[in-house]
């Protein structure tokens, strides 16, 4: 695993996120996060036509079309669906963790209401076929007021499915409705709330229906695959819960394929805002993700972001990672914190005494540590400069690279047109 660690226009895209996209080879599958279309489209020609792979673009709202790309739609409920096909009780566990990325809030009734009419909705599906499984419909279910809930809680408790547990959930949700209706009427809102963004004629809504592509194939041996989850930038906040669905599910869907190969490499933009809360596939990816051939590479703005965000967590991924990459560094508290991580170096100094007086003198010699790096130094590095710490060797000052000044880089990705003018990048070397 890896971690970068750069603010606004600190040149992470062009030196750093296109090349990574194309330099990883064509045996090596992808899951790409990006802001807008800009890095889907440039390398696009290059991953479809000289790597031959099957490129995705989970795409609600059509960025791609302008560019003459086909986007895709994507339903992270679709593993529901087929685990309720084999009967497995593993539906539970992943109902939990949909549930679990839409409401983050503990002892959550919303939560729990989510994750077993889902269940109920999978087992339908797996029945009849009809398209249910999904959160649009869901969405959709609760906009219609309370009595085609309760009905939907009527169906449930006469389901013999998974030993009685769905018909369980079912008789206790409509004993809610019926016995505390004020309590019931607070968990009914508050899924509407997690589940808003869903309404079936908006872009997402209508994206998270059905998918058209099989995301299974991210770890078959035989496909090469890369899928980007483009959103518009202009609406960061409002479709977190959307991503950071996508993004658990592939990811789930990696490391539960218990293969290493193919190799599968996370490049995750502006990954401490993809969702409301930690995904809870994270921990799984960076305790056992090397061993089952998935390495995460998270793009985030500041170490302070993603701390609040995973909270005790966050720790892993500076503990799992192989390498840390900073650039931009902007407050004194993180510049100190990658100088107590570069490490420190001893330093012997003598000093002479001569006492009043005296004829003789001393001398003395004294061994103390310094900072490989001190702290004004990382706020003072140039624009476009980075501190590369790897593992336990010394902290490296390393000189950005725009891709257009390498080899083949420059041949691999294209320009995108109606994107926004680069800035300055103030080129040093080319290779």
């Amino acid at each position: 695993h890896g971690l970068v660690i750069a603010g606004t226009e600190a040149g992470k895209t062009s030196s750093l996120g296109k090349g990574w996209v194309t330099g990883l080879g064509k045996h090596h599958n992808r899951i790409v996060t990006a802001k807008g279309p800009d890095i889907a489209v440039a390398c696009h020609r290059y991953l479809t036509q000289v790597l031959k792979h099957h490129v995705v673009c989970i795409d609600p709202y059509r960025l791609m079309e302008p560019h003459g790309i086909e986007s895709d739609d994507y339903n992270p409920c679709d593993v529901l669906v087929t685990l309720a096909d084999k009967r497995s009780a593993d539906i539970f566990d992943k109902a939990r963790e949909i549930a679990l990325v839409l409401i983050p809030e503990e002892r959550s009734v919303g939560r729990q209401f989510i994750s077993n009419v889902l269940i109920y909705l999978a087992i339908e599906q797996s029945e009849t076929e009809q398209v249910v499984c999904n959160l649009a419909y869901l969405n959709r279910l609760m906009s219609s007021g309370t009595e085609d809930v309760i009905e939907v809680f009527r169906q449930m408790s006469i389901m013999p499915d998974y030993d009685g547990a769905v018909s369980r959930a079912g008789k206790k949700f409509l004993s809610q409705f019926e016995n505390n209706p004020k309590s019931a009427q607070n968990f009914f809102t508050e899924t509407q709330e997690a589940l808003a963004i869903f309404e079936p004629v908006t872009p997402i809504g209508q994206s998270c229906q059905q998918s058209t592509f099989r995301a299974e194939d991210l770890k078959s041996p035989d496909k090469n695959m890369t899928i980007f989850i483009v959103l518009p930038p202009e609406k960061s906040g409002l479709n977190d819960a959307f991503a950071g669905l996508c993004l658990n599910s592939l990811c789930t869907i990696a490391i539960e394929a218990d293969r290493f190969y193919p190799q599968v490499s996370i490049i995750a933009d502006e990954f401490e805002n993809l969702s409301l809360a930690p995904l809870p596939i994270i921990e799984r990816v960076l305790k056992i993700g090397r061993s089952r051939g998935v390495r995460l590479f998270p793009f985030i703005q500041d170490a302070k972001s993603l701390r609040a965000r995973y909270g005790e967590l966050s720790s892993m991924f500076w503990t799992q990672a192989a390498f840390i990459l900073a650039m931009n560094v902007r407050t004194v508290e993180e510049a100190e914190e990658y100088s107590k991580r570069a490490g420190q170096r001893a330093i012997v100094t003598d000093s002479a005494n001569v006492s009043e007086g005296a004829e003789e003198f001393g001398i003395s010699v004294k061994e103390e540590a310094i900072p490989l790096i001190r702290a004004d130094e990382i706020l003072r590095m140039p624009k476009f400069t980075a501190l590369l710490l790897k593992e336990q060797n010394p902290p490296l000052m390393l000189d950005l690279i725009h891709y257009k000044m390498v080899d083949p880089w420059v041949h691999q990705i294209d320009d995108v047109l109606g994107a926004p003018p680069e800035g300055p990048f103030p080129i040093k070397f080319k290779l």
